[in-house]
């Protein structure tokens, strides 16, 4: 699949060479394989993945999307997939997808994939690459702890936005994940309608992030529970917010 990409992008293993050089947004995968695994030294050793590099005029380099192993076990494991805003719908996803499944073929392990029912972009690409729907199946969250950030995900699932919102605001109010609490109020209030309600949720989120939560920024970006925010004038003052915290966590 690799063959369907210009000479200006490249579709490169996730290796510690890789972590460690000066390609931009590499934290972005740090993060990513940080929610999933004990430590980076795991992924490496029993892990995998792929990642996207778009090679810039300047010489530069940068990860534009990434395609890793979830929930490893001796002969099966998940697919984990993001591809940034502006590089989707240009078969990248695909290409990704194909490295990662072809590689599983070779160490013998089985991929699977699952998605919310909804997801049609994520479907499409399971479906690109050869892998066939097993089975539907309904997901519960529950926790004894950040419970009021659980009882969010509850009504987000059962499409009851503006009770999920108030939930998800309450738990950041009350420290739960904060970050993620108050960028998934935003996506709740965006979902149900209220515009400016997700504007200050979305704005309270920038004011949240540093460097471990970063990778929020290409989240907000690029969120389809966000688009129906794009057309409005505040989305542009959005989108310069996250570049100048973006840089400034960068300089750090």
């Amino acid at each position: 699949m690799t063959k369907l990409l210009s000479k200006a992008f490249e579709i490169r293993k996730i290796d510690q060479k890789l972590l460690e050089s000066e390609i931009a947004n590499t934290q972005s995968i740090v993060d990513e394989i940080n929610e999933c695994w004990d430590s980076i030294e795991s992924f490496l050793q029993i892990g995998f993945g792929f990642c996207l590099i778009v090679h810039l005029d300047n010489d530069k380099k940068e990860i534009q999307g990434w395609c890793t192993g979830e929930y490893f076990s001796s002969k099966k494991c998940g697919i984990g997939i993001e591809t940034f805003s502006g590089y989707r719908k240009k078969g990248y996803a695909t290409a990704m997808a194909s490295a990662f499944v072809e590689h599983c073929l070779k160490v013998n392990i089985k991929p699977y994939w699952d998605s919310y029912a909804n997801n049609y972009a994520s479907i499409r690409v399971a479906e690109k690459i050869g892998l066939k729907k097993i089975e539907d199946y309904h997901v519960y969250f529950g926790s004894f702890i950040n419970s009021e950030l659980y009882q969010g995900y509850h009504y987000f699932s059962e499409k009851k936005y503006e009770i999920a919102a108030k939930w998800f605001e309450k738990a950041s109010e009350l420290e739960q994940r904060k970050t993620e609490s108050l960028y998934n109020a935003a996506c709740s209030w965006s979902l149900g309608g209220e515009s400016e309600k997700a504007f200050l949720q979305l704005n309270k989120t920038i004011d949240s992030l540093n460097n471990s939560t970063i990778r929020f920024i290409n989240y907000m970006r690029s969120d389809q529970y966000l688009e129906v925010l794009h057309p409005f004038d505040n989305w542009n003052k959005i989108l310069m917010r996250l570049n100048e915290v973006e840089s400034r966590i960068n300089k750090n």
